[in-house]
């Protein structure tokens, strides 16, 4: 009886120790698998400062992110040489947890060759990947209240101002090349004057000392609607649903060769199946009502899906393009 006692504790003690053995193998396994896509924190990394458009529109995305995975998501504002900053955070740290949602402005800098000589050793094709392009925000043309009746109007009197006063956010962001661009149509001569911040640049045009500046509608939108500033053009190939009554450049034989788009962005080491996670959960977040109905409220809209060999190729004719307008305005990236 004790023998038979002894035998089936000593089974039970082995069956239950496997059992533990097992799950604790399963458990092991499946927290190695939320990892790849970062069970502990995800750290959306933004290159410019809160409240800036991209922050506002990467916490909408941040938002959604952490319901779609019920995950804790930070946003991390890491703003500082036009995004090249936060570029190199994300390649000296290496976390899979890390995610840069970064304007084309960063993007295009991080394959410039005339970035600056600290950042020369970023490779944007070897250190990152572009999972997805979030949305695009519309750049407009802003001047100071009632100075000036619509475009045409601005094109005839600015040409006759000698020094004409444009507010950059950053040298070759899309809305310096936008108001340079202006400049080479109206045959001005434009002078940038460079800002930290994208709010303090359409306060000093409402203020009348800028002579006119380009920024993200959505940035602009706020003192457009406060009566502050004049929305003279749509920097856009469609009109705004937000301000039906603002011409398109399209009118003016203006093309926006460099839209204001968010990119997803992470490492090139990050695994294959952690990197179709994000995508598929940036395309789920991309459909939902409530996140269409916010970015379009901040007067961007989502931008369509395409395939990998689509983005791809987007990629390399926009990486083209913007490094052939920088070279001919002989812009040094700052």
């Amino acid at each position: 009886m004790f023998e038979d006692l002894y035998k089936f504790t000593i089974s039970f003690t082995i069956s239950f120790i496997t059992l533990i053995f097992f799950a604790l193998i399963f458990i092991f396994s499946m927290s190695m698998a939320h990892s790849q896509i970062g069970e502990r924190n995800y750290n959306i990394i933004v290159p410019f400062a809160a409240g800036n458009a991209v922050d506002i529109t990467a916490r909408i995305y941040a938002d959604q992110f952490k319901k779609e995975q019920e995950l804790s998501v930070i946003v991390l504002n890491k703003p500082g040489v036009s995004g090249l900053i936060a570029a190199d955070y994300m390649i000296k740290t290496k976390d899979d947890s890390h995610l840069l949602f970064a304007p084309s402005s960063s993007i295009f800098k991080y394959t410039s060759p005339v970035k600056p000589d600290a950042f020369k050793y970023l490779d944007f094709k070897k250190d990152f990947t572009v999972l997805d392009i979030f949305n695009e925000t519309p750049l407009v043309l802003v001047t100071k209240k009632d100075k000036y009746k619509n475009f045409d109007d601005f094109s005839k009197k600015i040409k006759t101002i000698d020094y004409v006063k444009i507010g950059v956010l950053t040298i070759g962001s899309p809305t310096h090349l936008a108001a340079l661009e202006v400049g080479d149509l109206l045959k001005i001569k434009v002078s940038p004057i460079l800002y930290t911040s994208q709010s303090q640049v359409i306060i000093d045009t409402a203020n009348d000392l800028l002579d006119y500046s380009f920024a993200p509608l959505a940035s602009a939108l706020p003192l457009i609607e406060g009566n502050k500033v004049d929305a003279l053009m749509i920097y856009s190939e469609e009109k705004s649903t937000l301000l039906p009554n603002v011409e398109v450049s399209g009118k003016y034989n203006i093309e926006p060769t460099i839209p204001f788009l968010n990119w997803i962005v992470v490492n090139s080491s990050m695994s294959d199946t952690a990197k179709s996670k994000i995508k598929s959960i940036t395309h789920k977040i991309k459909q939902n009502n409530d996140v269409q109905s916010k970015i379009i409220q901040t007067g961007s809209k989502i931008y369509k899906n395409m395939s990998d060999d689509e983005l791809k190729n987007f990629i390399n004719t926009s990486i083209l393009k913007y490094n052939a307008i920088v070279e001919r305005h002989g812009l040094v990236i700052q």
